[in-house]
């Protein structure tokens, strides 16, 4: 990394890009015992000097605030919390384009052998059948060589379509993230908090009946419904953990976004 190098955050926020340039400091944590005080860090720096915070919290710090959900160490030394802290963002209206002629990544090679996939996938439906889970995120890593890649102009490039509601890009100098997230993890405004999870996707209609068409598809289908549902009842389970007894409600069910 280059020493004139500083960290910048560009995040979506309704129809405007946020951009965090040139922060003031730099909190991280890399051991779950470190990431609540890093944390109470963070809040004093907004709430006492009125300071900006952006950054992220990785899934692998989830034993730092619960020890009933383990996890593993990342291997590869990934953050488990990093937050820059910064002035007032400054406001774009809109993402430059890609550059002309920008290449993303081809080749991209699956962390799981196929083998072990389906070896993985009985042993999910045998816990599942059995009673002892109620949901698996089965995830794996693609890995793909980017030497000459800038991931910026990637983001770009994953912006161009259509960019979703909730994309980031976050370059912190060692590690870059190119976020295109369709959904709201929460939002905490005073004494409010908002989440919208999202379960069941389709593919869009090339016009528009073929796209009422699919819509209605998905907000029939029963499995779909059923996922939507089970998604719903673990946040509002994880809400209610921390919310005034009676306070979570449910306003919206199956809205197709």
């Amino acid at each position: 990394m280059p020493e004139s190098f500083s960290p910048r955050l560009i995040l979506r926020r309704g129809p405007v890009w946020l951009a965090f340039e040139r922060p003031l400091r730099v909190l991280e944590a890399r051991r779950p015992e470190d990431a609540p005080a890093v944390i109470r860090q963070v809040e004093e720096a907004t709430e006492r000097e009125g300071l900006w915070a952006a950054g992220f919290l990785s899934y692998e710090a989830a034993p730092a605030f619960d020890s009933c959900l383990p996890s593993r160490p990342d291997p590869e030394g990934f953050p488990l919390l990093w937050f820059g802290l910064f002035g007032e963002p400054r406001e774009i209206p809109a993402l430059p384009p890609p550059s002309a002629g920008f290449v993303p990544p081809a080749q991209w090679e699956s962390s799981v052998a196929e083998t072990d996939y389906h070896e993985r996938l009985r042993a999910i439906r045998d816990y599942l059948a059995a009673g002892d889970t109620y949901q698996v995120n089965f995830t794996w890593r693609l890995r793909a060589r980017a030497a000459a890649c800038d991931p910026w102009e990637f983001f770009l490039h994953l912006m161009a379509p259509a960019a979703p509601p909730y994309a980031a890009y976050v370059d912190t100098g060692e590690w870059a993230i190119c976020s295109a997230s369709p959904e709201l993890l929460f939002r905490l405004e005073g004494d409010h908090i908002e989440s919208r999870p999202m379960k069941g996707t389709a593919a869009r209609g090339l016009w528009f009946e073929d796209d009422e068409r699919r819509a209605a598809a998905l907000r029939q289908s029963e499995k779909d419904r059923a996922e939507n549902v089970m998604i719903v009842d673990m946040v509002r389970n994880d809400l209610g953990r921390i919310a005034f007894p009676g306070s979570v409600e449910t306003p919206e069910l199956f809205t197709v976004e």
